[in-house]
């Protein structure tokens, strides 16, 4: 209806009346649909003719219009809420007309996105004419809706001119004009700051229109505050939009050095900050946390200065700052300091310390930071001299200076007294040590705090989560990160990984000589344990980082980060395996890098570079052969292990992080070869008998691969897609083929199927079903076309349940029933009870995804339920005594319950009940009413000869029913 060709559809359909007879034979969902795809035909180029069709339609349904027009509808059903979504495609002049009348019943359905959307000239004409109706009606009902929020969202995108300039933006620079004249009617001063200098400023800097205009924009917006300062203490939502974009462009714009936009930026806080009714501080966190990423780094110290001297009340220079000056808030953030320029940084922070002599003006954070650190044990602010100490990175002296504070803070906590300090100044050395971005430094803190591993109330502060597993104490671990926080070092010269290994090696050492305190405790250990799988995936999203954004080589990566790297983990985990370290919990198969993780493989993949793919496929490979020694000391058996039992890790112990990903394919072969051995298992392998002698068996233990990350990693890999689904159709008909033997093809189907889905959550798999499975209830029965009536069991097409069947154990089943998370190193070998699985289809009305059963099935739901229901009433007529609607055309035939399905006790008219509700769009409406007025007949008669009066509350419940059909 939309292309040229639309008359021709129209008539083929046979017009106006045709059309009105098609209508009053469809659902209410069906007329719901219609009207949709009618109402928004007129999108692009209008044809006058098809709107005046369509006026003519409406016009014969709605009743409002009946006394004027030829035509009418016989459907005397309430749907006006659906023929509504006709309007937008009628004529302009319809729809201002039906616009212009208060009363219509139309206007409540009518949505403002739709008329604004398909007839902005009226939309236009209609605000500036006669304001906004900001809730409902305005007050002489000339208007109707209560969405303009929305407005400049809704109206098209139509081309623009010369300017830059689109039919859209120039009615909102209108309505922007008229505003800071006049203002406009139902729209306060925040509303129009938010919604329509907002929004056309956005759509301005995006298309690039030239300075004037912006700047005019800009200066109608601030003309407009300074009329209507007062009107309202504005909203965030409300002058976020305009102020971000504003930001913006006086940043992208030189900033300072375009004095225009800088005084209207200037203009702009101090009007906003004249508004504010709330305390000082909790707007300004607020403007500056949202203005901050508009800026470029540079002009950040200028905007802030902005802020605290325009925004706050009285203002503040910060450029000339006394001694004690009170600062109106104290909570700055460390985070604004970070992310502005360096050199400008510093100044100002070190003009807020000459300033606050008590040093109380930052604000606690973040736990997991340095910078969220108190100067004093139990302070409520952060400590300026740690921030400080990072600014001053890269002066004359500062590392002297950083080691000065250090060896203070050391030697503070050795001389304390209490427990807390001493913990408290340990720790504060350990920041100072990281934020000198000095890895020789950290590592003389790290091995002085050997000290107090013998101190239980002090390890637990100086060797957890607080100390060891900070953002910025990990990125220095990495070794890829020096000078300013979370900017890599793109000079490879600059990478000290191997000084990070060290220090990585000295912290395992700590956690090894606390094995022979009295007090040690296994849980204190735990954040340094965490440290290792952190720093190695820092490592790895940093050169995954440099190589897609800085294309770095690929070669110089792999000599001076991998290289290092892959040793380090392979020794920590060779000296944790020792059997003197076991109370260290540290040995776990799937490794040191995957403690603190729930599974040794995740379930939402991370990309990585190549290189990092090829650094955990080489991890692998040397953690497999360290395991076949270690393997081999505790039981020489396993070095005769044949297949398919592995002699080293299985392949859920063998990388730390996820492998079921497209972007390692290729980068992987030994993982990759070992996951398809385990899916495309040889038949004589997986059928081979469970050894049964103890040797053999404690050899094994519980080294199984898992068969459900094997078939994940196996599949995944592949590009998504046709490969991936085709993979899946190889490894199924593999599947298939290795259990022939031991079960027929349906209890294949069974056994497999939930394997398969459990693996490949991700994918939407289409497996094959087995017959009963595939067979639908309850079926209507079929009829011969004659009015008798039959008895009807909706339980006849239901299968029969079958029983589960023991299988005896194979090496397969191993494989499919062992652990897909890490594995007890000294579990002993547990042989599977392997089970066919039982069948059993749910029975006839449990709950079940009604929108996707067959139509017949549906069918057969709402004809069993209706008759169930009717059944259980006590009256003389039946709703189903003869076909329905006709004996001509049969939907429903002359049916009668068996009795079996009646008295089955696990069957109740509220069942019945329940599921006509759930489907209520698809029962018919008469044989509803049918059967709510039968009941109620009914529950009279009981009531007044004092009989059973169980028909009220369903009477009470179809009556409701009634109400959502398409006859209410």
């Amino acid at each position: 209806m939309a292309r040229p060709e639309w008359e021709r559809i129209w008539n083929t359909l046979g017009g106006l009346q045709s059309i009105l007879a098609l209508f009053v034979d469809f659902s209410a969902l069906e007329i719901k649909q219609a009207c949709s795809v009618l109402g928004k035909c007129n999108r692009g180029r209008g044809y006058p003719a098809r709107e005046r069709c369509l006026e003519q339609l409406l016009r014969a349904l709605v009743p409002f219009y009946h006394n004027a027009s030829s035509l009418k509808t016989r459907d005397q059903r309430p749907l006006l809420r659906f023929y509504a979504r006709l309007v937008p495609a009628c004529s302009t002049h319809f729809v201002a007309e039906l616009l212009d009348q208060a009363d219509h019943p139309l206007l409540v359905h009518v949505g403002s996105a739709a008329i604004a959307r398909y007839h902005p000239a009226l939309v236009h004409k209609i605000i500036h004419q006669f304001g906004v109706a900001h809730s409902g009606a305005s007050d002489d009902g000339k208007l109707c809706w209560s969405s303009y929020p929305r407005l400049a969202h809704d109206l098209p995108t139509d081309k623009r001119d010369g300017t830059g300039f689109s039919p859209a933006m120039h009615f909102l620079s209108k309505l922007l004009d008229d505003a800071a004249s006049n203002g406009i009617a139902g729209l306060s001063g925040g509303e129009t700051v938010g919604l329509v200098a907002g929004p056309l400023l956005r759509h301005a800097i995006k298309n690039k229109v030239s300075e004037d205009r912006i700047m005019h924009i800009c200066n109608v917006t601030i003309c407009f505050l300074k009329r209507e300062r007062f009107a309202m203490a504005w909203s965030r939502a409300h002058f976020g939009l305009f102020s971000y974009h504003l930001a913006s462009y006086w940043s992208r714009r030189g900033a300072t050095m375009h004095p225009p936009l800088d005084n209207a930026l200037s203009d702009f806080l101090r009007l906003y900050g004249a508004t504010q009714r709330h305390e000082a501080y909790d707007n300004t966190v607020e403007l500056i946390s949202d203005l901050f990423p508009a800026v470029y780094r540079d002009h950040r110290h200028a905007l802030l200065l902005h802020v605290t001297e325009f925004f706050t009340k009285p203002g503040i220079n910060l450029r000339d700052l006394g001694p004690n000056e009170p600062l109106r808030f104290d909570r700055w953030s460390y985070r604004w300091f970070v992310d502005m320029k360096p050199s400008q940084a510093l100044d100002l922070l070190k003009r807020l310390i000459r300033s606050r002599t008590d040093h109380n003006f930052l604000s606690l954070e973040r736990k997991d930071s340095i910078f969220s650190h108190p100067s004093i044990p139990s302070g409520r602010y952060s400590d300026p001299a740690i921030l400080l100490t990072y600014l001053n990175r890269g002066q004359e002296g500062a590392r002297a200076q950083a080691e000065k504070i250090t060896y203070q803070m050391q030697k503070k906590s050795a001389t304390s007294g209490e427990h807390a300090d001493r913990a408290f100044f340990a720790k504060s050395a350990m920041f100072y040590a990281i934020v000198s971005g000095s890895l020789d430094l950290y590592h003389e803190v790290i091995k002085w705090s050997r000290r107090y591993i013998k101190d239980p109330m002090t390890v637990i502060v100086v060797f957890g989560s607080g100390s060891i597993l900070t953002t910025e104490g990990i990125e220095l671990l990495s070794g890829m990160y020096s000078g300013e926080l979370q900017i890599a070092a793109t000079a490879a010269d600059h990478w000290e990984v191997a000084e990070g290994n060290r220090i990585l090696f000295v912290l395992f050492n700590h956690a090894c000589a606390s094995l022979k305190e009295p007090s040690f405790n296994v849980d204190d250990w735990d954040a340094v344990k965490r440290t290792y799988r952190l720093v190695i995936e820092k490592r790895m999203r940093t050169a995954t980082s440099l190589q897609h954004h800085d294309h770095a080589s690929e070669e110089i990566i792999h000599i001076k980060v991998w290289r290092d790297t892959l040793t380090f983990p392979v020794e920590l985990e060779s000296a944790a395996c020792k059997p003197e370290h076991e109370r260290l919990c540290f040995n776990s198969a799937a490794g040191p890098l995957s403690h603190g993780t729930p599974y040794s493989v995740e379930t939402n993949s991370v990309g990585f570079s190549s290189g990092s793919y090829l650094f955990l496929n080489t991890l692998a490979k040397a953690r497999d052969e360290l395991w076949k020694d270690i393997r081999s000391s505790y039981s020489p058996a396993t070095t005769v292990l044949g297949q398919p039992w592995p002699r080293g890790l299985p392949v859920q112990c063998l990388a730390p992080f996820d492998l079921g990903n497209s972007e390692a394919r290729g980068f992987t072969p030994f993982l990759s070869s070992r996951v398809a051995n385990v899916v495309f298992m040889s038949q004589l392998n997986s059928e081979a008998d469970i050894p049964r002698d103890e040797e053999a068996r404690s050899a094994i233990g519980a080294f199984v691969a898992s068969y459900e990350i094997s078939l994940r990693i196996h599949i995944l890999q592949l590009p998504k897609g046709r490969l991936r689904y085709e993979e899946v159709t190889r490894a199924w008909q593999h599947a298939m083929k290795i259990t022939r033997a031991r079960m027929v093809e349906s209890e294949a189907i069974r056994f497999w199927r939930s394997r398969f889905e459990s693996a490949l959550p991700v994918m939407k798999l289409h497996l094959p079903m087995t017959e009963l499975e595939c067979q639908e209830y309850p079926i209507l029965p079929l009829t011969d076309g004659d009015d008798e009536t039959q008895y009807w069991d909706p339980a006849t097409n239901q299968p029969a349940a079958i029983k589960h069947r023991q299988l005896p154990a194979r090496a397969i089943d191993c494989f499919l029933c062992t652990s897909t998370s890490r594995i007890n190193v000294f579990a002993s070998f547990n042989e599977p009870h392997v089970t066919i699985p039982s069948f059993e289809l749910s029975p006839v009305w449990e709950v079940r995804d009604w929108k996707l059963a067959p139509a017949a099935v549906e069918e057969g739901l709402i004809a069993s339920a209706l008759l169930y229901i009717d059944s259980t009433i006590k009256k003389g007529s039946r709703t189903l005594a003869k076909p329905f609607p006709s004996s001509h055309a049969v939907r429903y035939p002359s049916l009668i319950l068996d009795s079996d399905f009646l008295l089955a006790r696990s069957r109740s008219s509220s069942q019945a009940i329940e599921l006509v509700r759930a489907m209520i769009n698809r029962v018919p409406s008469t044989l509803i009413v049918a059967l709510a007025t039968g009941t109620l007949s009914t529950s009279k008669e009981a009531a007044q000869a004092e009989d059973d009066t169980t028909a009220s509350p369903t009477a009470c419940e179809l009556l409701a029913l009634s109400t959502n059909s398409d006859q209410p």
